[in-house]
């Protein structure tokens, strides 16, 4: 004679299986959401840093205005120099980047 409970506790088994596996999909993908996001601001970042050295750059060899609007793709960023060139410091929407020069090197913030 078959057991009814048989039956049941294969599906309690497999019920228990597939909400653990469900369990463990949700999770990686919350990983892989926020490593994509930690990416995506890392990368903003650096934009930004690249967009101050090359207007430092052009601000030593050629002078110009201390406060300067720069347009790069959708983001827009507000470079700013100090009179004796002291600091230099570059803001988007979402980051701020600053330049502090020493007498023989410089530090980034």
């Amino acid at each position: 004679m078959k057991n009814p409970w048989n039956k049941a506790s294969i599906l309690l088994e497999s019920l228990i299986a597939l909400s653990m596996l469900t369990l463990c999909v949700l999770f990686y993908q919350g990983a892989t959401l926020n490593l994509l996001k930690q990416e995506q601001r890392q990368y903003e970042k650096l934009r930004g840093t690249r967009a101050l050295y090359e207007e430092v750059r052009e601000y030593r060899i050629h002078g110009g205005k201390l406060s300067r609007k720069l347009n790069y793709g959708n983001e827009v960023y507000h470079v700013e120099f100090t009179k004796n060139l002291r600091q230099a410091k570059v803001t988007s929407s979402q980051d701020e980047v600053v330049i502090h020069w020493h007498s023989q090197s410089f530090h980034i913030d």
